[in-house]
């Protein structure tokens, strides 16, 4: 009797983790996607924005211009770098090297994103590292 309730005990123990695993997978996931979505709304509502981080449009040189991007770039850099930190730790969320792969799609398309990460790369260990 001990051994079948230890056994059931462990067999739901491994359930519960297998579950949980499965939620923060999902939850890393979700806290991107609205972290990304953030960023998108500036591209919504300023469309002209968006060549400077999908379209290698090299950044502005007039300076309200540059620093606006600039701002972008960086709110777009934390944005990374949280998913690369968060996809590293819950390898639950199975998508990793999806991540892995957007992000280095966004440095190679964005000359701003890249000034930004190469002059501040202790900001954004694991994004300077790709």
């Amino acid at each position: 009797m001990t051994i079948g309730l230890l056994a059931w005990q462990t067999r739901a123990a491994a359930k519960q983790a297998e579950v949980a695993n499965a939620f923060a997978g999902a939850t890393v996931l979700h806290n991107q996607t609205t972290s990304l979505r953030e960023v998108y709304r500036v591209f919504i509502d300023h469309p002209e924005l968006r060549p400077y981080f999908y379209g290698r449009k090299p950044c502005p040189r007039n300076q309200r211009q540059r620093d606006r991007v600039m701002t972008i770039a960086e709110m777009l850099a934390d944005t990374l770098e949280d998913g690369l930190v968060a996809h590293h730790l819950v390898p639950a969320s199975e998508s990793e090297s999806d991540w892995i792969n957007y992000c280095r799609h966004v440095r190679a398309n964005s000359p701003a994103l890249e000034e930004w990460v190469q002059r501040h790369p202790g900001w954004w260990p694991k994004l300077s590292a790709l």
